[in-house]
């Protein structure tokens, strides 16, 4: 469940990350220095941030709607973290570009302080090209590109700066963003709504906010997940729930059982055949915000939002170690064909070693390359093969170092097809430097045929290859690199050849390569133990 976890820490990652280093938590406080464009304003919100900082600019972004909801009640002040070398030269997380970007939006507010928000708002929609959009955003908004760029490459951007980095620091601000409100420091969720519920619970008495008397409660949002009790732990919703809460603070959460009408009827419409599955019905459009958030891992299916996690539980087929009949084919556990590559089904292959990795894994590297003396030592005795862990996301390969790496271990499927005999040559170039992408040099030397590895990945023999290995890594329910298997049923883990050597004679203890000695860990080297995946 690999996909599902790394989903959920996402979101709870976004509640609290930042750019730099955030600072303890303290009792006293010291008196803001505000700088607000309307000094009057009963709401005094100072976000201290970095400009090309992706935090930043979601807690800005954030407070685009909380602004539009109290008006003229609200003054949104920003300064900039940072310091100046001795020899006056300004420095900032994020570089020169962010440095710019930060005297850009300074200069904004001194020229055309009402239109300094609705600049920054415009900068943020390609925060990363900061500050080549100054100029476009300086005149979409109204600001004067003249007056503008006086200012920045002048004295006086660089004294607002000098004068912003000076607040931030007088109130040891580490972390952008960092956000006071009225002068009191607010440690919540990051959500409009979050900002909302704290200010009228803080500051809204009924003389003073008027907004605050009608706030409505927040929109019921709806999430439904059907799953089956056999399948435990990795198809529990419970974890998602909580994060979405954190998302949707109105949210009604509902778990169907596989087995309910209800639930397959639904599933039959998503046409989603495995389990969990998790999906939002039409009021998540209630809630636009928090829609606005989580809408890169929704797919869209009639009136249903699917959250696109992998689904790995098959509640069709047979479960291949509880000793039940679960499909009513009168065939239990390994007696059916569906279990046939399960681990616990698998016959026992004397004299096989297999490896489980991903191509652009550091640990799997150290794997692949410590199999040459391995293979050395055995010779003929050890049949050895490489398969890859991947996963399926809809029509689309999914892997834990992205679109490069699927590319890669398609290149070293069809390596291994095409040349059976040259193929480790092959790997033991690419993973003597795994973060390289010029793979076509590891071909010549070992004559094989780039234009025979590239028609490969580009027809539908490499894909179809991968979608193989990724059906046999699901069923044996392996997720990290490395992972190793003697015999196709003993599961070990190791990435030093006297580790592989020692666990590959537990299972075929007769063989002369067991007699060679061979490189082990020494207590001067690095420890280099781990795994990519779960």
């Amino acid at each position: 469940m690999r996909f599902l976890k790394i989903f959920i820490v996402f979101f709870l990652l976004s509640q609290i990350a930042a750019c730099g280093k955030q600072k303890e938590k303290t009792s006293k406080q010291e008196t803001a220095e505000v700088s607000a464009s309307k000094s009057d304003a009963k709401i005094q919100v100072d976000l201290f941030v970095m400009s090309k900082c992706p935090y930043g600019v979601l807690a800005e972004n954030s407070f685009r709607s909380v602004l539009e909801k109290f008006g003229n009640n609200m003054a949104i002040n920003l300064h900039f973290i940072g310091s100046f070398e001795k020899d006056g030269t300004p420095k900032s997380l994020h570089g020169d570009a962010e440095i710019k970007g930060n005297i850009a939006q300074l200069c904004a507010k001194e020229i055309a302080p009402d239109k300094q928000f609705n600049y920054v708002m415009c900068m943020n929609k390609d925060w990363r090209k900061i500050p080549n959009n100054q100029e476009s955003c300086a005149q979409e908004v109204g600001i004067d590109k003249t007056k503008l760029n006086t200012c920045v490459n002048g004295d006086l951007g660089k004294k607002l700066l000098k004068e912003s980095f000076a607040s931030a620091k007088k109130k040891n601000v580490m972390g952008s963003p960092t956000i006071y409100i009225n002068d009191k420091e607010y440690r919540g969720g990051r959500m409009p709504r979050d900002y909302i519920d704290h200010i009228c619970k803080n500051y809204g008495e009924k003389k003073q906010l008027a907004f605050c008397r009608k706030l409505p409660p927040p929109p019921e949002v709806h999430i439904t997940a059907i799953t089956d009790s056999r399948c435990g732990e990795p198809c529990n919703p419970a974890q998602i729930f909580t994060s979405m809460v954190q998302v949707f603070k109105g949210l009604k959460a509902t778990t169907l059982s596989w087995k309910s009408e209800e639930a397959q009827k639904i599933a039959a419409e998503l046409g989603i055949t495995k389990l969990p599955i998790l999906f939002f019905d039409n009021t998540i459009e209630n809630d636009p915000d928090g829609l606005a958030k989580i809408k890169q891992w929704l797919t869209t299916k009639g009136k249903y939002h699917i959250l696109k996690i992998k689904q790995e539980f098959d509640p069709n087929a047979e479960i291949c170690d509880n000793g039940k009949d679960d499909t009513g084919n009168n065939l239990v556990d390994c007696k059916d064909p569906t279990c046939k590559s399960s681990q616990t089904c698998r016959k026992e292959t004397k004299g096989t070693l297999e490896l489980f990795v991903m191509s652009k894994c550091p640990y799997g590297a150290l794997a692949i390359n410590a199999m040459k003396p391995v293979l050395k030592a055995f010779g003929n005795e050890m049949k050895f093969k490489v398969h890859f862990i991947a996963d399926r996301i809809g029509d689309d390969f999914d892997s834990m170092h992205g679109t490069k790496e699927v590319a890669e271990d398609i290149r070293q499927l069809c390596a291994a097809k095409h040349y059976p005999d040259k193929y480790m040559e092959y790997l033991w170039c690419r993973y003597g430097d795994y973060k390289n992408d010029d793979w076509k040099s590891c071909t010549g030397t070992n004559k094989i045929d780039a234009e025979v590895i590239q028609k490969c990945t580009m027809s539908n023999e490499g894909p179809d290859m991968l979608a193989q290995e990724i059906q046999l890594t699901h069923a044996m329910n392996i997720n990290g690199s490395p992972t190793w298997i003697a015999n196709g049923r003993t599961k070990f883990s190791g990435i030093y050849p006297f580790d592989i050597q020692a666990n590959f004679c537990k299972a075929n203890p007769s063989f002369k390569g067991c007699k060679v000695t061979l490189p082990s860990r020494k207590d001067s080297d690095p420890v280099a133990t781990g795994s990519c995946g779960n």
